[in-house]
């Protein structure tokens, strides 16, 4: 992928509420282009829930023109929950005509300055993103997707890290 610019979608993927950001990376610098979640209505069933998260991911993809998609490879412990989750990569997989990459929830918290908690994550994340003071995350899931795009980044030598203070 030689380009001066990358455009990166990062997913933290559940049924019931996926988190999602768009970062670019130019010249070793980040910038957040988009980021949210897609909640779930609790009464809507599980088609419905996953038409409501591909058709916004989709509409997230066709808008940023995205080089590269990037999930958190995680599990679960609870079948019903592996379950859901397992339903849900499955169908952005599908509308994604494009390889998806996938970074282990250890890598990221690795590779964005030994993050010990979610809190920590979601603080290199600001760190990395320039964000304003007053910018707020809707949740630690929109926070856990630009992680994810972020170490894929960084991992990928497109942006350099955080330095531990360990």
């Amino acid at each position: 992928m030689e380009k001066d610019k990358l455009t990166i979608l990062g997913l933290d993927l559940s049924l019931n509420c996926s988190g999602y950001a768009v970062v670019e990376v130019q010249n070793g610098k980040s910038k957040l282009l988009e980021s949210g979640i897609v909640k779930a209505n609790p009464k809507h069933n599980l088609n419905q829930k996953l038409k409501r998260i591909t058709s916004h991911l989709q509409r997230v993809y066709w808008d940023h023109e995205i080089d590269m998609i990037v999930r958190e490879n995680s599990f679960v412990r609870f079948n019903k929950a592996t379950k859901a989750l397992e339903r849900t990569v499955g169908a952005v997989y599908h509308i994604f005509d494009v390889e998806i990459e996938e970074i282990a929830p250890q890598k990221i918290k690795k590779l964005l300055g030994e993050a010990k908690s979610k809190n920590d994550v979601e603080s290199s994340v600001r760190k990395l993103l320039n964000l304003a003071e007053d910018f707020s995350f809707k949740s630690n899931d929109e926070s856990d997707a630009c992680g994810v795009a972020l170490a894929w980044a960084i991992e990928n030598k497109y942006l350099g890290g955080i330095e531990s203070e360990n």
